[in-house]
């Protein structure tokens, strides 16, 4: 994805990255265990991608599109407090999700 922002437009670029901000907070905040797990076989591990979700959500702040849409203030914020968003979504993963067949842990659905 970050190869093809070489050859994206403008818009695109946008897309592009704010992509990649969601994506890397997404696996470093509700699926982090996975991602320590994976970061031991030689994947990149949690600091790599909060670096790359905290650069592209700064990226996209300031991008023309996010000032037109009003959505710059929001990915600021994401940018500035990343790690403090990825800890709240590990807490949430961690109380409401269940991927293991543990029956005394709580789950979202009965």
């Amino acid at each position: 994805m970050l190869i093809a922002l070489t050859k994206a437009t403008p818009e695109q670029a946008f897309l592009l990255r704010a992509h990649v901000g969601n994506y890397s907070l997404f696996i470093t905040g509700i699926f982090h265990e996975n991602t320590h797990r994976r970061s031991l076989r030689g994947a990149p591990d949690v600091r790599f991608y909060e670096q790359i979700g905290r650069t592209n959500y700064a990226m996209v702040a300031s991008h023309a599109t996010a000032k037109r849409c009003e959505l710059n203030d929001v990915y600021e914020e994401l940018s500035d407090r990343f790690r403090e968003v990825r800890l709240a979504l590990n807490q949430l993963s961690d109380q409401l999700l269940n991927l293991d067949d543990d029956s005394n842990a709580p789950r979202i659905f009965p």
